[in-house]
């Protein structure tokens, strides 16, 4: 039995990791590495986490799920100084501890998906277009109309308007995923020659275009060069979606420097990242999409909440969907 996977984040890979036991799986991802929003930008010698800033565990199932790995040293404990900050003004302060981990993955955001990666077969740089019907199988194309190969099942983790324009319209939640709403996020990257002394390591913004301010050296086996990763709202994000990079930059970069009370036009580093697809507005009620009948599928945080868990969580539920299926 052949299963195709779409986007190798979280959820894809953990999918193809728990399939690859009953199943060949290949995973197609666009991008040049996996990891989807838990990534990591490089301007040596800086490092930025510019998607995923940190996740925890709620559920007994991510916390059983993430203990090899805190073992193994792929993930550790964040204690940074939290603050929330009303625009510019200070209004809680509490140090994160062990007691609710905070995890980052180590010694980069993407390292734990590039673990999960091991031993599945990924196919990177690959972006798949079109989904067609052949026979009882299904036959994937690339953009360039190039076959990909021909498979039982296929699983889309990518974001709801992708997964939308990828799966045939004989999907039976093809019309559910197109009502699906995500919003966008901003994501600013500075870097400075010498320290900015601040009372905090990881501030949520309240009031403000910023949403989240974090020190990104003083995550753990970081790079020690001082570097500040800073999120837009998701409102602002998608009132600006379409608004030209530079003056997006200006202005997020303006609003950074009266929350810190610092000219950051003195840096050493700046840049910008535009996710379009960070969170969802809704929703959907359903932890994964299942057309038993058809043998296509959705997974991905968007299901649930745009967080690292409910990413683990939607593919574990479309796991058990599969499974179940194949030993009726």
């Amino acid at each position: 039995m052949k299963i195709a996977i779409i986007g190798a984040g979280i959820s894809g890979l953990v999918a193809a990791k728990e399939l690859s036991q009953i199943a060949e799986v290949t995973v197609f991802e666009k991008s040049r590495g996996v990891g989807g929003r838990m990534s990591t930008r490089y301007a040596t010698p800086y490092q930025f986490d510019h998607g995923a800033q940190y996740f925890s565990a709620k559920t007994d199932a991510f916390k059983d799920f993430l203990k090899p790995f805190e073992t193994q040293g792929i993930i550790a404990p964040w204690n940074a100084i939290f603050c929330k900050i009303n625009f510019d003004k200070i209004v809680q302060t509490q140090k994160w501890s062990k007691q609710f981990p905070h995890y980052v993955a180590a010694p980069k955001m993407n390292q734990l998906c590039k673990t999960l990666a091991v031993g599945l077969n990924v196919v990177l740089q690959i972006q798949v277009k079109t989904i067609t019907k052949l026979d009882e199988k299904w036959e994937i194309f690339d953009i360039d109309n190039k076959s990909l190969g021909i498979f039982d099942f296929v699983i889309s983790s990518a974001p709801a308007p992708q997964t939308a324009d990828l799966m045939p319209e004989s999907f039976r939640y093809l019309e559910e995923i197109k009502k699906v709403k995500m919003v966008g996020c901003y994501s600013l990257m500075l870097a400075f020659k010498r320290e900015i002394i601040l009372e905090w390591e990881a501030a949520i913004i309240l009031n403000s275009k910023i949403s989240w301010i974090s020190i990104n050296n003083s995550k753990p086996q970081r790079p020690q060069e001082f570097c500040l990763v800073a999120h837009s709202t998701n409102a602002w994000a998608e009132e600006n979606m379409e608004t030209d990079a530079e003056t997006v930059q200006k202005e997020l970069m303006a609003e950074v420097s009266k929350i810190i009370n610092f000219n950051i036009y003195k840096n050493k580093y700046a840049n910008l990242h535009r996710w379009k697809y960070a969170n969802v507005e809704k929703q959907s009620g359903q932890k994964s999409l299942f057309d038993e009948k058809n043998k296509l599928a959705a997974c991905g945080d968007w299901l649930i909440q745009g967080r690292v868990e409910a990413a683990f969580l939607s593919a574990m539920d479309l796991v058990e969907k599969i499974k179940n299926s194949i030993t009726k």
